[in-house]
């Protein structure tokens, strides 16, 4: 609780909710709720999936929720779309409308339909933080501090948003943000190091990485009985940059030796049906398995009935990079070896040669050799798994990492400490 014992109105701005993907903001909320605060969410779009996380339902979040209304492609769609608005609110919320229009008018990079359109979603509400995830959030953070809709704007970096939407956008595409927004966070060193590059004032900086809940984990020593079978798990989006290509291709090269080795595959995306053509000629369709969005009971069986963890990311074509990989912490949480690539702030999320290994981004070969020898040498595997634990726990524990965020928030709004 915040040292005036106030509960704080904090509202999250995300482009998905809730998002298969992004698990590691429901527990920023779930952490924030847990600790006494009033929490509202406000969204672009809802992901489409036959399932979500717990927390969802737990803490009720979609009831939480206000969706954005969809903006138009057509340019005078859109403006015939925003007209219609403004008319309808002009009643309901007049001042709060003039100064949200006048405060996107004021914008640097000029009127912005989304950040508009968030203005509009948070009419009549008054908060003390407007918490944006990845940049672009961040910007309808401090529009809606500007608008006086928010007492203070906060923003957190997570990789994507400081490198492929930086090449897209232009390197001063957060120039408005980095002057005038109140706190940033960044999960990482890597990501630190690309938004001192943008300009970022490291007065306003702080280091607050995802995390996730080592105490309700469970976590038990891999046992292992010659000829029992070997399972391989990824978890994640089925996208260019997950590299899951190549991690087929170096499990398919390793089962031709070892017939007690499989490969589990929980996720989804644009690439499913091109990466399942790429296991059926494999000739390994039983043993290797695309299972989509699976339900966390599930998940967390699979976690705990796994040996190996392959998350071989890549750089995609887009010049787009993962941030922290908070997948591989829930991996390692549960007691898995892993294998990753040197990608992204991989380096600082994964002890290389102690918790698991990094390899080169698209070396199937690399990959190959490294779930090879941890298949041969259960005793590696074990004592990686309960190094990386540890690590976890130590360093990354969600409540701690939320205790921290809310005595940020407390600071930022009572003690002014920037």
């Amino acid at each position: 609780m915040t040292s005036d014992k106030r509960p704080l109105r904090i509202v999250y701005l995300v482009r998905i909710f809730p998002s298969m993907s992004e698990r590691f903001v429901l527990r920023q909320i779930a952490g924030m709720l847990e600790r006494g605060h009033q929490v509202e969410i406000a969204a672009q779009y809802a992901e489409e999936s036959p399932v979500m996380h717990e927390e969802v339902q737990r803490y009720g979040l979609l009831s939480r929720t206000r969706y954005l209304p969809s903006v138009p492609v057509e340019k005078w769609r859109c403006r015939l779309k925003t007209a219609g608005l403004i008319l309808l609110n002009l009643i309901r919320h007049p001042l709060d409308l003039f100064c949200v229009l006048k405060a996107n008018l004021a914008r640097w990079r000029g009127f912005d339909y989304v950040c508009f359109y968030y203005g509009l979603c948070c009419l009549g509400r008054r908060y003390d933080i407007a918490h944006g995830h990845f940049g672009p959030m961040g910007e309808a953070a401090l529009f809606l501090r500007k608008a006086g809709i928010c007492r203070k704007a906060v923003t957190t970096f997570h990789g994507f948003d400081v490198t492929a939407y930086v090449r897209q956008h232009g390197v001063q595409v957060y120039r408005q943000l980095l002057e005038e927004g109140d706190l940033f966070t960044y999960n990482s060193e890597r990501t630190k190091n690309h938004l001192l590059a943008l300009g970022a004032p490291a007065e306003r900086m702080v280091k607050i990485p995802m995390g996730v809940e080592t105490d309700q984990i469970p976590f038990e020593p891999k046992r292992f009985s010659a000829g029992d079978p070997i399972r391989i798990l990824s978890v994640g989006r089925l996208v260019e940059m997950k590299g899951r290509a190549y991690a087929i291709e170096a499990a398919v090269e390793v089962m031709k030796q070892y017939p007690n080795l499989e490969y589990w595959i929980v996720g989804d995306g644009p690439l499913r049906w091109d990466l399942q053509g790429q296991i059926d000629r494999s000739g390994f369709g039983d043993r290797i398995r695309i299972l989509g969005w699976v339900s966390d009971e599930v998940l967390d069986r699979l976690y705990r009935t796994s040996h190996i963890f392959l998350h071989p990311s890549v750089t995609d074509s887009d010049g787009n990079q993962e941030g922290q990989g908070v997948v591989l912490l829930e991996a390692q949480a549960y007691g898995l070896a892993v294998i990753a690539t040197r990608h992204g702030a991989f380096e600082e999320t994964v002890l290389d040669g102690q918790t698991g290994y990094l390899v080169p981004e698209r070396d199937s070969r690399a990959l190959a050799e490294k779930i090879q020898y941890l298949a041969e040498h259960p005793e590696i595997r074990r004592e990686m798994g309960r190094r990386g634990r540890e690590y976890v726990r130590n360093n990354y524990d969600i409540r701690e990492l939320n205790r921290r965020l809310e005595s940020l928030f407390s600071e930022l709004l009572w003690r002014k400490p920037f």
